[in-house]
Parts: structure tokens; C-alpha cells; sequence
């Protein structure tokens, strides 16, 4: 998005750009439209500006709300961001599926599970939860062209904090049976529940700055 003048503004999405130009305070008309018609749809005819205590928090059009990227978001800080939610995504859709298959061997050899890693699963399976939950939730948003309303994502939102929630009471558990089992618990359990509680934090941190709590 580019100022052209103090009434009009360029915006370009993939190979599509729009020429916007205020009719009001902090309302924008599309007056002109070129480039790819994969891409036409995502430039909507009308874009809002709204404004909180005098700072710019997003723009809203009849597709639904969006985030601004501000200018301090460097391209490094970005690249930084996908590429920890790759991996955190990554890690928590593979992870389970490897424990699932260990899970089945263990059970073939009649050996159980400690308390301790029962609770550490659960906590890890919050997490997976949690991506799904957001994946499914990008990919709505995406094949419909981005044009979904905030509210029919309002379902995802309340999923996300309840999860966390979930993930809380889980690394609770997590560290009292640590706490009162600490002999029983071998260094690589704990190894993995550092990774796991990393990658956690990470993701979460990552959805909360991407506004993934919120129905903007």
C-alpha cells in the first residue's frame, strides 16, 4: 500500500493493483483496477481506515477486517516469524503422529505410560489442537479469497483460549508430577517438554502479535 497523494493510495496484492481515492475521513474508493484475475477479488471496492486513540489499528472493507503490517516490521522480523511458525507447525502435526506410532509399540510390550508423560502428551496434544485450529482457520480465509466475514471467525477465536487455557492447566500438571516424580522422569522426557513448552510459547506469541485472538 502506497501513498500517492493525500487522497489516493496504491494497493497491490500478487499481480493485481488498485487505485483507491478518499471520498471521506479514512474511506477509500477503488476508481481503478488492472493486473491478474486470480488476484481482482482481494482488492475490494471500498477500504476504511479506523483509527483508536489516534493511531492506526486496522482497515475494514465489505470483506471483513485486516491488519496493517506497520513499517516497523522489518522484512527480517517477518521471515523470523514464518519461519518459527513452519517449524512450530511442523513439530506439532509430526511429533504426535511418532508418539501415536511408539505408543502402539510400548502397548504391544505391555509397557505403560508414567503419569509424567501421560500429562506431557496431553500438554503437546494442546498444542496440535492449536495449530489445527489456525490452519484450518488460514486456509478458510484463503480459499474463499479473503472474503470472510470477521464474525463467522468468531468460532476460531474462542477455540484458541480455550486451548491456551487447556495448555496452562496441562503444564501445571506437567510440572507437579516433574516435581513429585523427579526421579522417575528420565532426562530425555524433560528435554522433550523443554522443546515442546518452546515451541508452545513461540506459536502463541506469534498468533497473539497476528491478531489471531481477536476478530478485528
Amino acid at each position: 500500500m502506497t501513498a500517492i497523494d493525500d487522497n489516493t493510495i496504491e494497493v497491490r496484492v500478487g499481480g493485481a493493483t488498485a487505485i483507491y481515492r478518499q471520498i471521506e475521513p479514512y474511506v477509500f474508493h477503488r476508481i481503478s483496477l488492472t493486473g491478474h484475475q486470480l488476484h481482482l477479488s482481494l482488492l475490494w471496492e471500498r477500504i476504511t481506515f479506523n483509527f483508536e486513540n489516534g493511531r492506526l489499528t486496522h482497515g475494514s472493507s465489505s470483506g471483513g477486517a485486516f491488519d496493517l503490517v506497520a513499517a516497523e516490521r522489518s522484512t527480517v522480523f517477518l521471515l523470523a516469524n514464518a519461519i518459527i511458525a513452519v517449524l512450530a507447525i511442523l513439530f506439532f502435526l509430526i511429533v504426535p503422529v511418532i508418539l501415536l506410532i511408539k505408543f502402539f509399540i510400548r502397548r504391544r510390550k505391555k509397557l505403560e505410560l508414567t503419569r509424567f508423560e501421560l500429562a506431557n502428551n496431553g500438554f503437546l496434544l494442546m498444542g496440535t489442537l492449536l495449530t489445527i485450529n489456525n490452519v484450518v482457520w488460514f486456509m478458510r480465509v484463503f480459499t474463499a479469497m479473503f472474503m470472510v466475514s470477521a464474525s463467522s471467525l468468531a468460532f476460531h477465536v474462542w477455540i484458541n483460549y480455550a486451548l491456551v487455557g487447556l495448555s496452562v492447566v496441562m503444564l501445571a500438571m506437567v510440572a507437579l508430577f516433574l516435581v513429585k516424580d523427579k526421579t522417575e522422569v528420565k532426562t530425555k522426557s524433560k528435554v522433550f517438554l523443554g522443546i515442546t513448552a518452546v515451541f508452545s510459547a513461540s506459536f502463541i506469541f506469534i498468533l497473539q502479535y497476528w491478531n489471531f485472538f481477536a476478530v478485528l
